[in-house]
């Protein structure tokens, strides 16, 4: 009679050992869901980088490159566009012009990167280290688009 609770109690401390094991890993629910949003946040600002970046079809004959917006453009409604918003505050990202060829874009970020690290998710590249809260990420059109991407 032993044996069966014996085995249920071993099945029982090993799922439970399992479900604290994924809560660490993971953080959580909330955590969960704050992680998906900055995940999101770095590819909507990655978006508006390659929106910004010249490529070799948008190059002009002279190989001059147009001047860089004073704002992020609009989308064909006159709204923003929904990667040029927050996905939880619905703001949009803070942009700045900051020469002809260099621009930042500013995201707030709920978790530092270095959850994204602990999580084993490659960040495009040392400019991506952060702590919580907001970072703004500088990108110059004359450096290869593929620096960023």
């Amino acid at each position: 009679m032993k044996g069966p609770f014996i085995w249920l109690a071993a099945f029982l401390f090993v799922t439970l050992g399992l479900a604290v094991s994924v809560l660490q890993i993971t953080g959580g629910p909330v955590e969960m869901a704050k992680y998906d949003r900055d995940q999101q946040r770095i590819q909507d600002v990655l978006e508006i980088s390659r929106e910004l970046h010249p490529n070799r079809w948008d190059m002009p004959a002279g190989g001059k490159i147009s001047p860089l917006p004073t704002a992020l453009p609009k989308g064909a409604d006159g709204n923003p566009k929904p990667d040029h918003l927050d996905p939880l505050t619905s703001r949009p990202y803070r942009y700045q012009r900051l020469t002809d060829r260099k621009f930042q874009v500013c995201a707030v970020f709920e978790l530092s990167s270095a959850e994204f690290e602990r999580r084993g998710k490659k960040l495009p590249d040392k400019r991506w280290t952060y702590d919580a809260g907001e970072k703004c990420i500088e990108f110059d059109r004359k450096a290869k688009a593929e620096k960023y991407w």
